[in-house]
């Protein structure tokens, strides 16, 4: 086993990790938020 491929292989198993994540928790963030502010929205209006 080469020692570079190892280092490789770990390097863009840890950035495809910490990648993935940090999307998953902006989209999570996101749709959340915009969510939140349409049904805000949508509730003051029907409201008044």
């Amino acid at each position: 086993m080469m020692p570079e491929t190892l280092m490789w292989l770990g390097f863009a198993l840890l950035m495809g990790t910490a990648l993935s994540t940090f999307i998953i928790l902006l989209g999570l963030a996101l749709h959340a938020g915009g969510m939140g502010a349409i049904r805000y929205d949508n509730e003051d209006r029907d409201e008044s």
